[in-house]
C-alpha cells in the first residue's frame, strides 16, 4: 500500500515515544528505520547508494506495528463520528437526520484531514466513497 511509503521516520518515532516505547528498543527501531538504503538500476545503470528517508518496509510483521502507530491517533479529535480503521483504510461515518450532524460529520472529516497534513500523510482522494443508507419502506 502506498500508505506505508509515505511514513515520515521523524513523526514515527515521536510516536513511538509516546507509546513509551523507548531505551535500547527504542533506539533499534531508531536503527531499523534510518539505516535503511537503496539504489536503482535501470538500463544497465546503477545509481549511487541512497538513504530511505521516508516509509517503513513492507512486508514485515514490525512495518504493519509501527504503521499502526503512526495511525493509532487518527481519531483523537474526532468529536461526534464513528471512525473504523483497517490497515490503511478509514471509515468515518455518523448517521444524519438533520442539518447539524451533516455539519458535525464535516467538521470530523476536517480533523482528519487536519491530522493527515500534520502527520505529513495524505489519503487517495481516488478511495473516497459517500455512502447512504436508509430504512426499507414499509408497504
Amino acid at each position: 500500500a502506498k500508505a506505508f511509503d509515505k511514513v515520515d521516520h521523524d513523526i514515527l518515532l515521536q510516536k513511538v515515544a509516546k507509546h513509551k516505547i523507548k531505551g535500547k528498543i527504542g533506539l533499534w527501531l531508531q536503527e531499523f528505520l534510518n539505516s535503511r538504503k537503496y539504489r536503482v538500476v535501470a538500463n544497465g545503470e546503477m545509481s549511487d547508494v541512497q538513504d530511505v528517508l521516508l516509509g517503513v518496509p513492507q512486508g514485515t510483521v514490525l512495518a504493519a506495528v509501527l504503521f499502526i502507530i503512526m495511525i493509532s491517533d487518527v481519531d483523537e479529535n474526532v468529536k461526534s463520528s464513528i471512525v473504523r480503521l483497517f490497515a490503511d483504510d478509514t471509515r468515518i461515518s455518523r448517521k444524519i437526520t438533520s442539518e447539524e450532524d451533516k455539519v458535525l460529520l464535516q467538521k470530523d472529516l476536517n480533523v482528519i484531514y487536519d491530522w493527515a497534513n500534520k502527520n505529513l500523510m495524505k489519503f487517495n482522494e481516488n478511495k473516497f466513497e459517500q455512502m447512504s443508507h436508509g430504512e426499507a419502506k414499509k408497504h
